[in-house]
């Protein structure tokens, strides 16, 4: 995939621009950056799942606090979004 995004760059920006792409989700994207700056630098960690699984996901339930997020495993993360 990663290959054919690069091979097909134009058409593929083109598609993007058309159907709104990055314009939808600015506000997810810029948290789930504040996210990954804030795990390098320590100033987060990653907590276990309720579950007690290790390998998590952040949840955010308010885009516009982006380090204010719930750790859940995949299939829990799954399950809040499409309960």
């Amino acid at each position: 995939m990663k290959r054919h995004r690069i091979d097909n760059a134009d058409r593929i920006r083109e598609y993007d621009r058309k159907r709104g792409f990055r314009s939808y989700d600015k506000a997810k994207e810029r948290a789930r950056q504040k996210v990954r700056t804030a795990l390098k630098s320590g100033r987060l960690t990653r907590q276990p799942c309720h579950c007690g699984s290790t390998t998590v996901e952040a949840h955010h339930h308010d885009y516009s606090k982006p380090l204010d997020v719930v750790w859940l495993c995949r299939t829990h993360h799954a399950e809040l979004h499409h309960a």
